[in-house]
């Protein structure tokens, strides 16, 4: 699981009191199966077993939430991670005798939703 570090975990924004009855309201709004779409695929049949924050970890509105399973949950986490690290890095230097070197970043993109969520 990706946040295993006691409780909580080593969330940035803890979960609200009434974390538990969220939690179950998402899955039952979602039918206990997991949200994550895929262009082509359509929707994982996969019961969820997690949930996550998809508009940002601090948002705990249900219409925030969506149920989804370990697996695509752990993606999810990965390509947030990957998007943070490349966010982190420092910009290429302009070379004396070069072109500018900018590049072009794509907007940040939630994976797993279907095109009208994003």
């Amino acid at each position: 699981m990706a946040w295993s570090n006691g409780p909580q975990g080593s969330r940035l924004a803890p979960l609200p009191a009434n974390w538990p009855q969220l939690r179950t309201a998402c899955f039952e709004r979602d039918g206990y199966r997991c949200t994550w779409y895929e262009e082509g695929r359509g929707r994982c049949t996969t019961r969820a077993d997690e949930c996550d924050h998809w508009r940002g970890r601090g948002d705990h509105r249900l219409v925030s939430l969506r149920s989804i399973c370990h697996f695509h949950h752990a993606r999810q986490t990965a390509q947030q991670a990957a998007a943070g690290r490349t966010s982190m890095k420092r910009p290429d230097e302009r070379h004396p005798s070069g072109p500018s070197g900018a590049i072009e970043v794509a907007p940040y993109k939630v994976m797993g939703l279907p095109p009208h969520m994003q």
